[in-house]
C-alpha cells in the first residue's frame, strides 16, 4: 500500500558570512519547504562552523515573527531572514518546480 503526496521543489539560496550556500528540498508548500531546508541545513553541515542549535532556534524564533515575504512583481518567489547577536544569514527561496506526484509507502500495521 502507499501514499500519494504533491511535493513542490523549493531552491534556497543561502548568503551567510560572505559565502552563498543553495540546496533543494520538496515539500508540500512554503512553510514546510522552510523547515525541511533548515533541518537540512544543519544535518548535512551545509555551512562549515555553523552552530546547528543555535541557527535552528533563532530559525525558529525568527519564523514566527517573520515569515518568508513573497517579493514584488515576482511568482514563487519569496525571502527571510535569520539572525541571532554575532551574524544575519539572508535567505531567497524560489520554487523551482511545481506540484509533482510522489509515493510513499504505507508501513504495514504491526500484529499483536
Amino acid at each position: 500500500m502507499e501514499n500519494t503526496l504533491l511535493l513542490s521543489t523549493f531552491t534556497f539560496i543561502a548568503n551567510y558570512k560572505g559565502g552563498i550556500y543553495v540546496r533543494q528540498v520538496a515539500a508540500k508548500d512554503l512553510m514546510a519547504a522552510c523547515h525541511n531546508w533548515a533541518e537540512q541545513l544543519v544535518s548535512k553541515q551545509d555551512i562549515p562552523k555553523l552552530n546547528g542549535a543555535a541557527f535552528l532556534q533563532a530559525f525558529r524564533d525568527d519564523m514566527e515573527i517573520l515569515p518568508p515575504v513573497s517579493l514584488q512583481n515576482t511568482s514563487n518567489v519569496w525571502a527571510f531572514s535569520v539572525a541571532n547577536r554575532r551574524a544575519f544569514m539572508l535567505v531567497n527561496i524560489v520554487k523551482t518546480a511545481e506540484s509533482e506526484e510522489h509515493t510513499t509507502p504505507v508501513p504495514a500495521s504491526a500484529d499483536i
